[in-house]
């Protein structure tokens, strides 16, 4: 047992994830605790006395981990956070906008790639038609350019780089090699050439308008 968590542990995601829940855990105690300002603590608990036999009540208790008797500032618990669920979700059904915006943040989990790989890959992808073959070639070479960039980002994205010819001719460069290894022939010259000179434009608004991974 304790070696199967020791195995757990060594991988960066689940001990992120591990230390997510107990900082939740933490937050959600804090909360149960801090009374809501205004409130009188004193008469919330001798009204809920009347009802602490009940079953319905000691369930809810239960429920909202004591923090109904102290009308704290989770006396709802997760409760908003369902409701308001239910209802954007019956919303985007309403409100084709909604549905719209739901589908795009879900969008990165369906391709199988990171918010800032799927930004470079709808960039590659625009324009062209590809079948399926092309269009996982092009997420290859989306995440390998993404990789390129961020491990070598102290190399390559240097303090102003966009304001100087030759580091910026370096992040050029970068974009090649990584599209040349991975794209797919239907890529012709002139394609490989406007979609290099379309990422590194991008890249460089980025960091002039200091947003994004790029500026971070």
């Amino acid at each position: 047992m304790f070696k199967t968590l020791k195995n757990a542990l060594k991988v960066k995601e689940i001990r992120q994830r591990l230390l997510y829940t107990f900082l939740m855990m933490v937050v959600i105690r804090i909360g149960t605790q801090l009374p809501i300002p205004g409130v009188d603590s004193a008469a919330i608990t001798s009204l809920m006395g009347d009802f602490s036999t009940s079953d319905a009540y000691s369930f809810f208790s239960a429920f909202t981990g004591g923090s109904l008797e102290k009308m704290s500032v989770f006396a709802l618990s997760i409760t908003p956070y369902i409701t308001s669920s239910i209802i954007i979700q019956l919303l985007t059904i309403a409100i084709p906008k909604l549905e719209e915006m739901q589908k795009e943040q879900e969008r990165p989990n369906m391709e199988g790639l990171t918010e800032e790989e799927l930004e470079v890959y709808d960039l590659l992808v625009c324009g062209k038609k590809l079948t399926q073959a092309e269009e996982q070639k092009v997420k290859l070479a989306a995440k390998n350019l993404f990789k390129k960039l961020t491990t070598e980002k102290e190399e390559l994205l240097v303090v102003d780089w966009y304001k100087d010819d030759q580091p910026k001719m370096k992040v050029k460069s970068a974009i090649e090699y990584a599209l040349n290894e991975d794209l797919p022939m239907c890529y012709d010259k002139d394609s490989f050439e406007a979609k290099t000179n379309l990422l590194l434009n991008h890249f460089i608004d980025m960091a002039i308008q200091g947003y994004g991974w790029i500026a971070a």
